[in-house]
Parts: C-alpha cells; sequence; structure tokens
C-alpha cells in the first residue's frame, strides 16, 4: 500500500520527526492517542463543526468525495474542477508524495478559497493571529492550525500546477472557526447534527433533514462559525519569514518548503528522523502502557534510551518529568543532562523558605515532592512536623482556616459542557451549560451543638480534634539472580527471581462526638454520635521469576546456530481485610483500645 505524507503526518512532524516512524505501521508501536477518550470527544464536535461547514456552502452528497481510495478521489476532484462554479468537500490533491484532503473548496472560475475548518473557538476583538510579544512570529496557540493551511495551499498551488498545466488558478486560504463574538440565532443547532458510531465504532454524523434550509436561512453575519482570512500569513509561512522556522525543535531546513519535502521522505520510505529530547517528549503519545500487549514497541523509551542514555520505564530513580508544578525549567535541566530530581541543586530550583506553618508556596511543594520521591531526609527533615507517613498534612494550618468558616457550610458540586454549535438560541460557542448539580449543606445549632449532617460528616470530630489516624507501612524486596555457562560461549542459562511484600496498616478512631437532631436548644433531642474504631489491612504479594536459556553452537566459519528458549512467571494477590467497631471509645470510660478513652 502505497503512503502519502498527509495533513496529519505534516502536523505530527511539526510536534517531532521521529514520531511520524513511530506512526508508519500502526500495532508496530503502542499509541495512546488511540484510545484517549478526550481526543475523541473532540473529534466529535469537530464532526459536528465539520457537517455544518458544508451545509454553510450547500455542499450535498454529490459534492461530497466520500470514497478512501485515493487515485478515485483525485479523480473525481478533477471531473468537478472541470465547472466553473462548484463548492466541494473533501477534494483530493496530490503533489510528489504530499496528499491532501480539503475540508471545503469553494471554486469560482479560476479563483479558489481553501478553508480548513476547525471546531476551535476564536474572538476577533481579542485574538490575534501574529504573536503579541514578537510581530515576526506566529501566535503559539494558533500555529498549528496556520500551519496545516499552509501545507495545504503549498500542496495545493502545486497539484492544480499539473492537473491543469494551461489554466491558472488563484488560491486564498481561510480558517473556518466558531466566532465567539456572535450568538446563535437558531435554536436547537447543535441537535440537528446528532454523532452516531457505527458497529465497528467509528462516528459519523446524522444531519437532520431540515438542516440544510435552516443553515441557509442564517444570514453570513450571524453565522457562529465563519471563515477567517488567513491567506497572507500561509504565504509568508511559506516563504519561510516567521522566526519560528529557524528552530530546529519545530522545523527542520528553517523552511516550509524544505521541511516538507526531507519528512515526507522520510516518513514514505520508513525512515528514522533525527529528534531532539526535551519537556515535550513527556506528552508523547507512543509510549507503553502496562495494559498494552507485550508486543507492542515503546517509542518514548527508545528515543530516551538513545539520547539520554538509559529506559525510563526501568529508572529506580525520580524522574524530572514527574516533577509538577509551575516554574520548573525542565527543558533547561535536560539540555544540563540532568534527568532525575536527585540531580536538582538550588541553583536549578529556588530553596523553600520561611515557617512551614504560613503555607505551602510553589517552591516548598517542589521540595516536598522532591524528597518524599527521592526519600531525601535532608529535605524531608524541614517537613517533618507535618509529615504523616510520606503524606504532608498541615493540621493547625487546616484548623486555622477551619475556624474563619461561617456556617451554614455549602458543598456544591456541578457538570458543565461547551460545544461549537450552541444547544439554544442567544449562547455563543463554548458557552458553558450546566446539566447536574449536587448541594450539600452542613449547620450548626443556636446552642452550639453541631447538626446530623455536621456529626456524620466528620467535620465536627475532625474540627474538635476528637479523631486520630494512624498509619504504618512495611516492605520487604528481595531480588535473586542466575548467570551460568555451562557450556562457554555455546550454552547459556540467565535467570531471576523477585519477591516483594508490602503491608500497609491504617487504624481510625472517632470519638463519639455532640450533636442535635433538630434545630434548637431543646435538651431532649441532644444525642451523642457512635465513636468507632476501624482498621485497615492492605498485604500485597507479588512474585516474579524469568528463565532464557541460548544456544550458539558454530556450524562452519561463517554459520551458527542461535536457539533462545524462555520460561516467565509473574503472580501478584492483593489482600485487603477491614474491621469496624462501633461503640469501642467512650470519652467518660477507660477503654483497652484508648487506654485514657479520649482522642487528642
Amino acid at each position: 500500500m502505497t503512503k502519502y505524507f498527509t495533513k496529519s503526518a505534516f502536523k505530527m512532524s511539526l510536534e517531532c520527526p521521529r514520531k511520524l516512524y513511530y506512526a508508519y505501521d500502526k500495532g508496530i508501536y503502542a499509541n495512546q492517542d488511540l484510545d484517549d477518550d478526550f481526543l475523541k470527544s473532540l473529534a466529535e464536535g469537530g464532526f459536528q463543526v465539520g457537517e455544518f461547514a458544508k451545509l454553510c456552502y450547500g455542499i450535498g452528497e454529490e459534492n461530497t468525495i466520500s470514497t478512501l481510495k485515493t487515485e478515485e478521489a483525485i479523480t473525481q476532484t478533477k471531473e468537478l474542477f472541470r465547472q466553473e462554479n462548484i463548492n466541494i468537500a473533501e477534494a483530493a490533491f496530490l503533489y510528489d508524495n504530499m496528499l491532501v484532503r480539503v475540508d471545503v473548496i469553494e471554486k469560482k472560475g479560476n479563483v479558489i478559497n481553501l478553508i480548513e475548518v476547525k471546531a476551535k473557538s476564536w474572538n476577533p476583538d481579542k485574538d490575534s493571529f501574529l504573536s503579541k510579544k514578537n510581530i515576526n512570529a506566529t501566535n503559539s496557540k494558533i500555529r498549528p492550525y496556520l500551519y496545516d493551511v499552509a501545507f495545504q495551499k503549498y500542496v495545493v498551488v502545486q497539484a492544480l500546477s499539473k492537473m491543469f498545466p494551461k489554466e491558472h488558478f488563484t488560491i486564498h486560504a481561510f480558517l473556518m472557526m466558531a466566532d465567539k463574538t456572535r450568538t446563535a440565532t437558531v435554536n436547537g443547532l447543535n441537535q440537528l447534527f446528532k454523532v452516531k458510531t457505527t458497529p465497528e465504532g467509528r462516528s459519523y454524523v446524522e444531519t437532520a433533514p431540515e438542516a440544510m434550509e435552516i443553515v441557509a436561512s442564517i444570514p453570513l453575519a450571524e453565522r457562529v462559525v465563519r471563515p477567517f482570512d488567513v491567506d497572507e500569513i500561509c504565504d509568508n509561512i511559506i516563504n519561510g519569514e516567521y522566526d519560528e522556522q529557524r528552530d530546529p525543535e519545530f522545523m527542520v531546513g528553517g523552511c516550509l518548503k524544505e521541511h516538507v519535502k526531507r519528512m515526507a521522505n522520510d516518513y514514505c520510505n520508513h525512515k528514522k528522523s533525527d529528534c531532539i529530547i526535551g519537556s515535550k517528549c513527556f506528552s508523547c503519545q507512543f509510549h507503553k502502557k502496562t495494559t498494552d500487549s507485550d508486543k507492542m514497541l515503546d517509542g518514548y523509551c527508545e528515543c530516551w534510551k538513545e539520547k539520554a542514555g538509559f529506559d525510563p520505564s526501568k529508572a529506580k530513580r525520580a524522574l524530572i518529568q514527574d516533577l509538577n508544578g509551575q516554574y520548573i525549567k525542565k527543558d533547561v535541566y535536560i539540555k544540563g543532562l540532568k534527568f532525575f530530581m536527585d540531580e536538582l541543586t538550588e541553583d536549578d530550583l529556588k530553596k523553600h523558605s520561611g515557617n512551614l506553618h504560613d503555607g505551602l508556596d510553589h517552591y516548598k511543594k517542589k521540595w516536598l515532592q522532591i524528597g518524599i520521591a527521592t526519600q531525601n531526609k535532608e529535605i524531608l527533615s524541614d517537613f517533618q512536623s507535618d509529615m504523616v507517613g510520606d503524606v504532608y498534612l498541615d493540621i493547625d494550618g487546616i484548623k486555622k482556616e477551619m475556624q474563619t468558616w461561617q456556617f451554614p457550610l455549602h458543598f456544591i458540586d456541578f457538570e458543565t459542557s461547551a460545544v461549537a454549535l450552541p444547544f439554544y438560541d442567544k449562547m455563543r460557542p463554548y458557552e458553558q451549560v450546566a446539566f447536574q448539580f449536587s448541594h450539600h449543606r452542613v449547620d450548626r445549632n443556636e446552642d452550639g451543638t453541631y447538626t446530623v449532617g455536621a456529626a456524620a460528616s466528620g467535620y465536627e470530630a475532625f474540627n474538635d480534634g476528637n479523631s486520630a489516624q494512624d498509619t504504618e507501612t512495611t516492605t520487604f524486596t528481595t531480588t535473586l539472580g542466575l548467570n551460568v555457562e555451562p557450556v562457554k560461549d555455546v550454552f547459556k542459562i540467565r535467570g531471576d527471581f523477585s519477591y516483594k511484600y508490602t503491608n500497609k496498616n491504617t487504624q481510625r478512631y472517632v470519638a463519639p462526638v455532640s450533636y442535635s437532631s433538630k434545630q434548637g436548644i431543646m435538651k431532649d433531642y441532644v444525642a451523642q454520635a457512635d465513636s468507632y474504631k476501624r482498621e485497615y489491612d492492605y498485604v500485597t504479594k507479588r512474585i516474579s521469576a524469568n528463565v532464557v536459556g541460548t544456544f550458539t553452537p558454530k556450524l562452519g566459519p561463517n554459520h551458527k546456530l542461535n536457539v533462545v528458549a524462555g520460561w516467565n512467571l509473574e503472580h501478584q494477590t492483593y489482600d485487603v481485610k477491614t474491621i469496624l467497631r462501633l461503640g469501642m471509645i467512650n470519652p467518660g470510660m477507660t477503654s483497652f483500645e484508648m487506654f485514657d478513652g479520649m482522642v487528642g
């Protein structure tokens, strides 16, 4: 099957040229984008906007090139182009080994409007296609979309000169996006384009029969999705006039023409392009999860083994990629060959300072994370007074904050949806719609007693200091190795055996608390919330064993036999035991569980 350098391949090449090699054959390298539910939901929104765009230009099924066969698609495009005026969806253009399928082509004689449709919001009053800091660079937030259109224009210009050598076409490039300054004038616009799924799991849009008529009735100035002119910017990109094109981490060769030529050849010939490792690698989709097949390869780890000399999946030290928060210069660390948290110093990351009870600022949080991840006692010593195992809990700080709360307390949670095509009229694209919520309330009575909700939620017990928790973790790990060579250079046996035992025991004590089941000061209703002791016992046992034997006898001066046999065993058990004892703690009685009967 012939491979072509498509729009998606071009977009990937700007992220990292090496990704083209990993994406060449599906099923060879693990690809997490294939199972990303968030990306699927974005794609579904894109399907809706795409169908809306087609109706904006009056394109029906007869002018939609739906075939996936490249030659057929190019032939159909060429036939439709013979018409003087026509609008086409999914027109196909091929130049050398570069293939693009344009979302919408509006042909008016020899003037061609190339329209790329995106389910992205855009505010023309506030947003800019160029960087506000550097007018010689494109805005990084919209940059991938601009380069996508520029690539399409470059291919279409070259392809049309081959398809119709005697014709001269003028091509203008547009990005069609959701205009956030406009409001919908049609109620139920989104519902005209329902996303459905085939039995094979492919998504498609079922367009309502009346959709064409409704969309056509909306004046151009009122359509919430509309084209924005990006033609001049695309020409500048094609001609290599923007500063970002000189960045080797963004574009190969310093200009779009050289970049697409080299990337297309590498991709179509399945050649592994060079790459530069950095913090962007941490979001690479070509990494392997434990749920992936053993046969799947890990592109992410391949890059790091090649460029940094180690396999992140086998690293026993904490990686800087796992360091969270702001003000972390991961690219600077990587260029300085610092890949692990224990390599960072105060020169790399500002030291925490001040009283920890004043709260954790950005820097303190990072050093706390580094201390826990590396088990550095010197770092952890600054936080020890508020540490419970590997958990930092500023109890005094929490209590101080809770003392400022005023009753009643309200706990509110809600879910919203934001879509490009509004559900109702007078709504803007991507305006949030709340579709469910929950509201819980905790009261305190006039006489100072707590309500049932305050007692049951644990708020009272924590606020008055009548609860406690203790956690202990025990871990035992042992590994044995085997490496023998019964016949030197011919017969070798390697093996290993590992056993890991982990026991985590948590004991939680809650003393009885006073509450009133009704508002007011009536003593008849005052009761005691039950006390309890709850104990959790988690036990994990993991055994793994591997044995590999190789038999490599020589069969002559230039030949030898290579026989490999192996055996693998992995077994893990996870047991949880929970014990709950009610009424075991009473502040007025001695308790063998607590001795003094109180929890402080």
